[in-house]
C-alpha cells in the first residue's frame, strides 16, 4: 500500500486518536495535581476544550469519509435507483457548497481574531480557530472523493 493510500485512509482517524490521548492525559493529570498534590494546572482544561475543538472538527471529516452523518434514507430507499442517484448528487452538491461556505467564513474569523490570544496558554486564537475550515475542507474534500467513486460505480453508487 503507498503512502499517500494509507495516510487517505487514516489521516482523520490518527489525529482525532492523538487529540483524544491529549485530552484524555491532560484531564488526568489535572485531576491528579488537584487532589493528590493540591495544586491547580491553570492551563490543562484550556488545553483539553482546544483538542476537543480541533477532534469535533476532525471527526465531521471522518464521518463523511465512513458516511456517518445523521440523513433521513426512508423516502430515498422507495425511490428508483436513477432518481435516487440524483438526488444524492443534488444533495452532496449543497453540502459541498456548505463547506466552502464555512471554509470561507471560517478564514474571515481568523481574521477577526488574528491579534486575540487565549488567557492561560496565550495560544493565538488563530491557531484554535483554525479548526473551522481545516474540518470544512476536509469535509468538501471527502465529499467530492465520494462524488468521484458514486460517478465511477454509476447509478448503483458506493
Amino acid at each position: 500500500m503507498s503512502w499517500w493510500k494509507k495516510l487517505d485512509d487514516n489521516f482523520e482517524e490518527y489525529l482525532v486518536m492523538f487529540l483524544m490521548l491529549v485530552m484524555i492525559i491532560t484531564a488526568f493529570a489535572q485531576v491528579i495535581f488537584r487532589f493528590v498534590i493540591q495544586m491547580s494546572l491553570d492551563w490543562s482544561e484550556e488545553l483539553a476544550r482546544y483538542a476537543f475543538l480541533w477532534c469535533m472538527f476532525i471527526s465531521a471529516g471522518m464521518a463523511v469519509k465512513h458516511r456517518r452523518h445523521i440523513k433521513v434514507e426512508f423516502i430515498m430507499e422507495m425511490l428508483p435507483k436513477k432518481v435516487r442517484f440524483g438526488l444524492e448528487i443534488i444533495s452532496d452538491l449543497i453540502w459541498m457548497a456548505f463547506c466552502l461556505l464555512l471554509v470561507k467564513d471560517g478564514i474571515g474569523l481568523l481574521e477577526f481574531v488574528k491579534t486575540q490570544v487565549s488567557p492561560s496558554m496565550e495560544v493565538p486564537f488563530k491557531y484554535i480557530y483554525t479548526s473551522l475550515p481545516v474540518g470544512a475542507a476536509l469535509m468538501f474534500l471527502r465529499l467530492v472523493q465520494q462524488m468521484v467513486r458514486r460517478f465511477r460505480g454509476g447509478a448503483a453508487g458506493v
